[in-house]
């Protein structure tokens, strides 16, 4: 069973990042690829005329460490790609699909800006990845606005897929011990579960919740 939580902690500084990568340095067993991170929040140009105070929010989360972006509206989600690989062949020769990648964020952009506003863009690159005591991938990041820095975000997943989900938070909360011991004691967290069977529907919805 997979597991994820997500750590965002906005009162620090660049350098918090590499506080905690020395912190957790003895239980790093290897590390991974690096990873970036987009996270877009648009707002329903059309307003609801039934409740015009109700503005409808799309949310979009690349992830490059899965090659997939995240889209969640009104509770709910959808996984999409930009990898050619990953389009359905039935949808190639039925002309479904012309071949084209295009992220949807691009298209939302380019093609529906008379639907959705961009409200907020955070993002983040080059964030590093570990495997820590073959239990956890722990993932870091700094995270950017147009404004400047926006704080270091925390992901974390269960490398051992026979971890079950009380020990996964035992792992998590010793995470927090060590924000703690580098003075971090603000921050959001979310390691909510959703009914979804895919995890990246969970990842998804943490991120959301600790973003926005």
């Amino acid at each position: 069973m997979e597991h994820t939580a997500v750590i965002f902690i906005e009162k620090c500084t660049p350098n918090t990042l590499i506080e905690f990568k020395d912190i957790i340095s003895h239980s790093i067993i290897k590390n991974l690829e690096n990873w970036s991170l987009e996270f877009r929040t648009y707002r329903s140009i059309f307003k609801d005329k039934k409740n015009p105070n109700n503005n409808s929010l799309l949310y979009s989360i690349n992830l490059t460490q899965f090659n997939k972006t995240i889209l969640i509206k009104d509770g709910e989600i959808i996984l999409n790609t930009v990898n050619f690989n990953d389009i359905p062949k039935e949808l190639l020769f039925n002309g479904c699909n012309n071949g084209s990648s295009m992220s949807i964020d691009k298209l939302i952009t380019n093609k529906l800006s008379n639907m959705w506003s961009n409200r907020q863009s955070i993002r983040g690159e080059n964030g590093e990845s570990f495997v820590c005591n073959n239990k956890l991938i722990v993932r870091i990041i700094n995270l950017f606005s147009l404004t400047g820095f926006k704080g270091m975000l925390i992901e974390i997943e269960n490398y051992d897929k026979k971890m079950e989900t009380q020990e996964f938070n035992n792992h998590v909360d010793k995470i927090c011990e060590f924000l703690n011991d580098i003075k971090v004691k603000d921050y959001k967290i979310n390691k909510d579960r959703t009914d979804e069977d895919e995890f990246l529907c969970d990842l998804g919805q943490q991120y959301v919740s600790v973003l926005e």
